[in-house]
């Protein structure tokens, strides 16, 4: 049998017609030209290496890319932008998971965000705004996207060109859903109309549809070869399950407006102070710890005694005394702040016509651990009677009293915090902290110290930006949804990926390390989470040491970042392998039906 007659068996008798005419005429040009093949050739029911590495390659990026529903990012140059969408479609193509619940998060936050602003809007008694739908899950997924800005110029010191926008550096801030809850709890509502924020976003229908029509052909082709018992490559079982992840990103940020680049700005003058109040215990909560408001009396015999230091327990004051004993009352400075000396130093004792002063806050369990520390250095080399005088004199000393140094935005802020309280709380008729309470922020369960987000990117916090491994997962395990989320998906994804390691590979090793990939995609995160809670238990149990870290706590965390390593080494190795297989395939997976190649593709 010739090569003609081998490439016609079983092919449609015009695909056959073309094929044998082109292989006998493929170096006579005047017969390419002038033989005429019939009206209609059927397509061949072979495939190439080349055509199975592209088309799942085109899918993977097609389908990420399109899905990706990404924040309003703090840079909008173009280039800038492209970058952080190429950036994601990597962090999809090793681990989709991460992205898809990223997705499902944003979905269950803008949920919330809506049912909690219309629950408000008719507590107040604002119907129209509940009625009308001005808080559906689109404003819901426009606000956790960062798309409400506020100004901060005024209020916040020195900002730096270079930071991105709507972080505090730039002096403009993206209100978080616990933000705009907070205002609305208080009556004020920033309604956005959903025209505009269709305005705003760049979702491409036709776009959309052309990636939909790969993604059905994809799948049909898969389904078409297992019913006909074809085989299939890994490196499209692994693009199926990309796709299955992209179609649940698509579902989950169905209403999310796509490459928005402009926040929209919030004239925020009605309910400045508040917003003041929330930047203070957001960004300065450390410094509030020791800001105390006095009345704003000037009256030289009205003036309340100053206060210098306080206990932690609100029972124990020491006040600023002169050298007769006698208790000083506290003194109010003028704001002398120009181009020349464009700064000013508050100190304990005095306060700014606002009533804003300072106070020491050393609490007695600091005290403690300051007097240990000292008496541990030296203490064998001293005398019996000098070891009682050191004692007493470290257990009774004053604390150290802070000092502030102020520039115009830090007293515009002070200000607007002060009149924020009186408005909530009522004129101030004597001296109290602006946090009740050590260490924690005023009127902690409105959330004030979570209304903007620190990082204007897309996996955005609210707070510190050094945060402990430890905390983030006692955040998970607090979490149902993303506890299970962590665990459930990548169990999905390393079982489909182990179910998969029967098909040909080209070497048993490669085979016997594919095995181990999917195991250890589904098993790292049970055990880690398993090994972390034992360890934070025990590190409970033990306390901690000089340093802050307990035996127990370095114990467990050690083989937890290992666990981690290996982990991403695994989701590499399968993205890999997937496509480095191709070049060891059964002769079944380059034949195709005829038929499939009809559905419209790339």
């Amino acid at each position: 049998m010739d090569n003609t007659s081998a490439l016609a068996e079983g092919q449609p008798s015009s695909l056959y017609f073309v094929q044998s005419q082109i292989f006998n005429n493929s170096r006579n040009t005047t017969a390419l030209k002038t033989i005429i093949a019939p009206s209609f050739v059927a397509s061949p029911e072979l495939r190439g290496t080349l055509t199975i590495l592209w088309s799942c390659i085109i899918t993977l990026i097609a389908c990420i890319y399109t899905a990706l529903h990404l924040n309003v990012p703090g840079e909008t140059g173009k280039f800038k932008a492209l970058a952080t969408k190429g950036k994601w479609v990597l962090i999809g193509l090793i681990a989709p998971e991460v992205v898809l619940y990223l997705a499902c998060s944003q979905f269950l936050e803008a949920r919330r965000l809506a049912n909690e602003l219309n629950r408000i809007a008719l507590e107040r008694g604002e119907e129209k705004l509940a009625n009308n739908s001005a808080f559906d899950i689109k404003y819901g997924f426009f606000v956790v996207m960062g798309g409400l800005e506020i100004s901060a110029k005024d209020i916040v010191r020195s900002t730096w060109r270079d930071s991105p926008r709507g972080t505090l550096g730039s002096g403009s801030l993206r209100l978080t859903p616990n933000g705009v809850l907070q205002l609305a709890s208080l009556g004020y509502f920033v309604p956005v109309p959903r025209s505009k924020i269709d305005d705003k976003s760049k979702a491409d229908v036709v776009q959309k549809c052309l990636v939909m029509m790969q993604v059905v052909w994809m799948a049909t082709q898969c389904i078409v070869r297992k019913v006909y018992g074809l085989p299939l490559s890994l490196l499209e079982v692994h693009t199926m399950v990309h796709v299955f992840c992209a179609l649940l990103m698509y579902l989950f940020w169905m209403e999310k407006p796509l490459d928005m680049h402009d926040p929209e700005v919030v004239n925020s003058e009605e309910y400045e102070d508040i917003v003041a109040l929330m930047i203070q215990e957001q960004f300065h909560d450390k410094e509030s710890d020791e800001i105390i408001i006095y009345p704003k009396s000037h009256n030289v015999r009205t003036r309340p005694p100053a206060i210098k230091w306080i206990h932690s327990s609100n029972a124990e004051k020491l006040y600023v005394t002169a050298e007769n004993g006698k208790v000083k009352a506290v003194k109010y400075v003028p704001m002398e702040i120009d181009q020349k000396q464009p700064t000013m130093l508050l100190n304990v004792g005095e306060a700014l016509d606002c009533g804003v002063s300072l106070v020491s806050r050393m609490s007695s369990f600091e005290r403690e651990e300051f007097r240990e520390r000292v008496v541990r250095q030296g203490y064998e080399y001293l005398s019996t009677d000098d070891r009682e005088r050191w004692e007493l004199k470290i257990w009774y000393s004053e604390p150290t009293l802070p000092s502030c140094e102020l520039q115009r935005p830090d007293i515009t802020r002070l200000e607007r915090v002060v009149a924020a309280i009186e408005r909530i709380d009522g004129p101030v008729h004597k001296a109290e902290l602006l946090h009740p309470e050590h260490r924690e922020p005023r009127f902690a369960k409105e959330h004030y110290h979570e209304s903007f987000s620190r990082s204007a990117g897309n996996i955005q916090y609210t707070g510190e930006s050094q945060m402990d491994p430890e905390d983030i997962v006692m955040f998970i395990f607090n979490s149902k949804v993303l506890l299970v989320l962590l665990l459930a998906l990548p169990a999905v994804y390393g079982g489909i990926h182990f179910i998969v390691s029967n098909f040909d590979f080209p070497s048993p090793l490669e085979r016997f390390l594919w095995r181990i990939a999917a195991i250890d995609i589904v098993a790292t995160m049970p055990v880690f989470f398993a090994l972390t809670w034992i360890g934070h238990f025990l590190s409970g149990c033990f306390g901690e040491d000089d340093e802050g870290d307990c035996l127990c706590s370095v114990s467990y965390k050690f083989p937890g970042h290992v666990l981690l390593f290996g982990y991403i080494l695994c989701r590499l190795y399968i993205v890999i392998e997937s496509f480095v297989s191709l070049r060891y395939l059964p002769i079944g997976v380059f034949w195709t039906p005829s038929w499939i190649q009809m559905i419209p593709h790339i």
